[in-house]
C-alpha cells in the first residue's frame, strides 16, 4: 500500500501552478501587442465613462490621484513581488532580466481584470463616476509604464527626462536590488533604493 504525502503546497506554489499555463501566452508576440491595444482602449473607456458623468475638477483630481497612486503600485509590485524570492511573479520577471529585449508580458486580459477589481474596491470609497476616473488614472499610469518600459528596452532613444529614466532603469538591470521605479525615481528615493545612474 502506497502512503500519500501529507505535505500541502504553500500559497506561492499554488499561485505558481495556476500561472504556469499562461507562461507560453506571456511570451507570445500576439499577446504582447494585443495587451497594448486592449489596455489603451480600456483606459480611454474608463476615463470617458467617468468624465461623462462627473464634475470636471473633482474628476481631474481623481484621475491625478489614480495616476500618482500607480507610481507607488508600480514600485511596490516591482520591488516586493517581482524581486522577492519565492514569489510566483518573480519567475517571469527573472526571465525578463535574463533577456530584456524579449517580448514578455502579462496575459493580455490581466490588467483589465485588475482594473475591474480596483473599480469594485474604488466604488466602496468614491461615487461611481469618480471611481471610474480614478481607475482610468491608474490605468493611464500602467499604459505609460508599459510603453515606456518597452521603449527603454527596444530603442536607444535619448531625449530629456526620458534619458534619465532610461539610465535609471538600465541601472536596475545591473543592480537588481536598486532603482525599481520605471516611470519615476521618486519612490526609490523615498524608500532608499535609489542608486545614481
Amino acid at each position: 500500500m502506497r502512503l500519500e504525502s501529507t505535505s500541502r503546497p504553500t500559497a506561492p506554489q499554488l499561485v505558481a501552478a495556476l500561472l504556469r499555463p499562461f507562461e507560453h501566452m506571456a511570451r507570445s508576440r500576439v499577446n504582447y501587442w494585443l495587451g497594448y491595444a486592449l489596455d489603451a482602449i480600456a483606459c480611454v473607456a474608463f476615463l470617458v465613462a467617468g468624465f461623462a458623468e462627473a464634475r470636471v475638477v473633482p474628476a481631474l483630481a481623481s484621475a491625478l490621484a489614480g495616476l500618482a497612486g500607480w507610481t507607488l503600485w508600480e514600485y511596490g509590485f516591482h520591488r516586493w513581488l517581482f524581486h522577492r524570492d519565492g514569489s510566483p511573479l518573480s519567475l517571469s520577471h527573472h526571465a525578463h532580466h535574463a533577456a530584456p529585449r524579449e517580448r514578455n508580458g502579462l496575459p493580455f486580459f490581466v490588467a483589465l481584470l485588475v482594473a475591474f477589481a480596483l473599480l469594485a474596491c474604488g466604488r466602496l470609497l468614491l461615487p461611481g463616476p469618480y471611481a471610474l476616473v480614478f481607475v482610468g488614472g491608474v490605468y493611464l499610469g500602467y499604459v505609460h509604464y508599459s510603453v515606456l518600459h518597452h521603449v527603454q528596452h527596444a530603442t536607444a532613444a535619448a531625449f530629456g527626462p526620458y534619458r534619465r529614466l532610461r539610465r535609471h532603469h538600465m541601472t536596475h538591470h545591473r543592480l537588481v536590488q536598486a532603482n525599481f521605479g520605471v516611470t519615476t525615481s521618486f519612490w526609490d528615493r523615498v524608500f532608499g533604493s535609489y542608486r545614481a545612474s
